[in-house]
């Protein structure tokens, strides 16, 4: 008798996640493979500090209109403080952690992922 096996990787799904910023709520999807790849290629492909930085407001920027079609790159970067823009892509890294900021963050510590 053979009993048929299923994975419903909808219940996979996390629970929708929001930053605040500026008095906006604004929601953070989950990840995509995509966007991972994206993340990994930059991080092994740039040096240059400000190419970095544009390179991560590209990713953020289009992350967040995926969820919210009305933020533009060009409202984000008038926003965002570097220290906030390194702890917004330390929180879309790491969806899964307990501590969503890890220590140094909530030392002040936080730096850039990508600044090899």
């Amino acid at each position: 008798m053979s009993t048929a096996k299923h994975l419903d990787l909808d219940a996979l799904v996390p629970e929708p996640r929001t930053v605040t910023l500026k008095g906006r709520v604004l929601l953070v999807p989950d990840m995509p493979l995509e966007s991972v790849l994206r993340l990994v290629k930059m991080k092994q492909e740039l040096t240059d500090n400000s190419t970095q930085l544009e390179a991560v407001v590209d990713f953020i920027s289009d992350l967040l209109q995926g969820a919210n079609p009305d933020i533009t790159r060009e409202w984000l970067i008038a926003q965002l403080s570097v220290k906030q823009t390194a702890a917004l892509v330390e929180f879309i890294a790491n969806a899964d952690s307990e501590d969503e900021l890890g220590e140094a963050s909530v030392a002040g510590e936080t730096q850039l992922p990508l600044s090899g």
